[in-house]
């Protein structure tokens, strides 16, 4: 599903919208501040979630980086991972977490 337009603030429709890596890259990146952001957006995925995950988690994006602004200075992000267990994402599992009896 496509990122919708801005509105007259400058901002997205308020919710959640799903979108893949290239539609943030096509919406998202239209100037050189923003595509050297969303290139380090790509090398964070690369770099530090494919190697952990087997499938990436949905990332949600926010800040300024999500408004009409020209050039924002960062990307704010969440992994959302609410509902998996370290066993169904992680490739290396770290030390599991003991179990309480009783």
């Amino acid at each position: 599903m496509p990122i919708p337009s801005f509105d007259r603030f400058g901002l997205l429709p308020g919710g959640i919208h799903e979108c893949t890596i290239k539609e943030v890259e096509v919406d998202l990146a239209w100037n050189d501040d923003r595509r050297r952001l969303t290139t380090l957006l790509q090398e964070f995925i690369a770099i530090e979630l494919a190697p952990r995950f087997t499938v990436i988690p949905p990332v949600v994006l926010d800040g300024s980086y999500v408004s009409r602004k020209a050039s924002p200075s960062n990307i704010n992000l969440v992994l959302e991972l609410s509902g998996w267990r370290p066993q169904q994402w992680c490739k290396s599992p770290g030390p599991q977490p003991r179990r309480s009896r009783g």
